[in-house]
Formats: C-alpha cells, structure tokens, sequence
C-alpha cells in the first residue's frame, strides 16, 4: 500500500467510528426501538464508506501495484 491508501484507510477507520457513535446515539434517543433504528442508520452509512473507501484504494493504485493485479502479468521482482 502507498501513503494514499494508507490514508483511505485512517479515514474510512474514522468514519466508521463515528457512524457507530451516531447510530448509537439516534438509537439511544428512542429505547424500545433501539435496534431497529441502529440498523437502519448504521447499515447504509457502513456501506457507503466502505464502497467509497474500496473505489478510492483502487484509484490510488501505483503502477507496479496494477501489474501485478491483472492476471496473467509478471510481476517485477
């Protein structure tokens, strides 16, 4: 991994924590629907970060790092 995955990494990581304490935080507001709205809240968030994070690890490939993804290439040693 380069710099710029590393940081897609760091604030994907970030982001998650704070769609946990978000979604927890709605929750908390209503007690007997707890869950349901944990879910509700925290599901489409997760997904979009991690789809958003993928998109953004793969576009900040190197050179060397897309060789040796697409098959049937020889990867320099």
């Amino acid at each position: 991994m380069n710099r710029k995955q590393k940081i897609v990494v760091i604030v994907a990581d970030i982001l998650i924590f704070a769609e946990l304490f978000y979604s927890i935080m709605r929750g908390k507001s209503n007690p007997e629907y707890m869950t349901p709205i944990f879910f509700k809240n925290f599901i489409p968030l997760v997904v979009m970060t991690l789809l958003l994070a993928r998109i953004l690890i793969k576009r900040f490939r190197t050179e060397g790092m897309e060789a040796r993804a697409k098959p049937g290439s020889i990867s320099p040693k």
